[in-house]
C-alpha cells in the first residue's frame, strides 16, 4: 500500500515495479551524510551552531523572502517616484518625418500661372522635433496622497517581510528540535531492544531449566520483537524528521548534485569550526 501511494505521488504507473534501496543514517543524499553532523545532535553547543547555520541557509535561499524583497524593491521605487513628482517635471520628446515619394495623375501638379501669381512649392521631405516639460502646480493634493499611500504600502511590505523572516526561522528551529528528539530516541530504543533481547535469552534459559512457564517466554519474546521494531522505526522516524528539516529550509539534498551537497557540508564545517574529514 505504501508503494502504491508513492507511485501515485510520483505519477508513475501503478502496475510497474519501483526500484527501492534501503536508507541509512549515512546516506549521501541526506543532510546528515557526514557522520560528524549526527554527533552534533547530542552536543548542545554544536547543535546551537548547527541550528544557526541552517537558519541562515534557509533565510538565504527562501523563495518567500526573495519574493518579499522583490516586492519591497518595486514599492520603494514607486515611493521614490512619488516623492520626485513634486519637483521633477514630466519630460516628453516627439518627432515626425514626412516625405512624398512620388506624384502622378491628374491634379498632382499645379497649373501654370503668371509669374506674378506663382505659389511657393513646399519641399517633399519635412520633419519636426518637439520637446516638452510639464510640472503641474496644483493637483488637488493628489501627489501628497500618492506619496503617503506608497509609504504606507512600503511599511506594510516590510512588516510582512519581517513576519516571513520569523516564520522561516521558527519553522527551521522547530523542525530541528523535533529531529533532535527523534535522534535521541534512537539510542534509547536500541538500549531497550538490547535489554529486551537479553531478557528473552534469560527467560529462554529459565524455561529450558523448567523454572518459568511458556506464558513468560511468550511475553519476553513479544517484548523483544516490539523493542526491535521500535528501534528500527526510531531510525526511520529520525530520517523523516530530517526530511522535514530540509523541507523547512526549502531545499532537498536528494535533489542536488553531489558537488552542491559537498559545498553545503564545507560551509557547514566552516561555520562550526569543524575541519574536513
Amino acid at each position: 500500500m505504501a508503494l502504491l501511494e508513492l507511485k501515485r505521488v510520483l505519477n508513475r504507473p501503478l502496475d510497474r515495479p519501483l526500484a527501492e534501496h534501503p536508507v541509512s543514517l549515512g546516506d549521501p543524499a541526506l543532510l546528515a551524510s557526514d557522520s560528524t553532523v549526527l554527533a552534533w545532535f547530542d552536543d548542545p553547543v554544536r547543535f546551537g551552531q548547527l541550528t544557526n547555520f541552517l537558519v541562515d541557509e534557509s533565510l538565504r535561499i527562501s523563495p518567500e523572502l526573495t519574493r518579499a524583497e522583490a516586492s519591497i524593491a518595486a514599492q520603494r521605487r514607486q515611493h521614490t517616484a512619488a516623492g520626485r513628482a513634486f519637483w521633477l517635471p514630466t519630460l516628453s520628446l516627439q518627432g515626425g518625418l514626412f516625405d512624398v515619394f512620388n506624384r502622378g495623375g491628374a491634379g498632382s501638379t499645379l497649373p501654370p500661372l503668371p509669374s506674378s501669381f506663382a505659389f511657393p512649392t513646399p519641399p517633399d521631405l519635412s520633419w519636426q522635433v518637439q520637446a516638452q516639460a510639464e510640472l503641474p502646480l496644483f493637483t488637488g493634493f493628489r501627489r501628497i496622497a500618492t506619496r503617503n499611500q506608497t509609504g504606507l504600502d512600503l511599511d506594510r511590505l516590510e512588516v510582512q517581510r519581517d513576519g516571513i523572516h520569523l516564520a522561516v526561522d521558527q519553522r527551521v528551529r522547530a523542525a530541528l528540535e523535533t529531529a533532535a528528539a527523534s535522534y535521541a530516541a534512537i539510542s534509547l530504543t536500541r538500549d531497550a531492544a538490547d535489554a529486551a533481547n537479553r531478557n528473552y535469552d534469560l527467560v529462554s534459559d529459565a524455561y529450558a531449566n523448567g523454572v518459568v512457564g511458556i506464558t513468560t517466554v511468550l511475553d519476553a519474546q513479544s517484548a523483544a520483537l516490539s523493542s526491535s521494531e521500535a528501534a528500527a522505526n526510531a531510525v526511520h522516524d529520525f530520517l523523516l524528521d530530517l526530511m522535514q528539516v530540509e523541507r523547512a529550509m526549502g531545499t532537498f539534498g536528494a535533489l542536488q548534485p553531489p558537488e552542491q551537497r559537498e559545498a553545503f557540508l564545507e560551509r557547514l564545517r566552516a561555520a562550526v569550526g569543524q575541519p574536513a574529514p
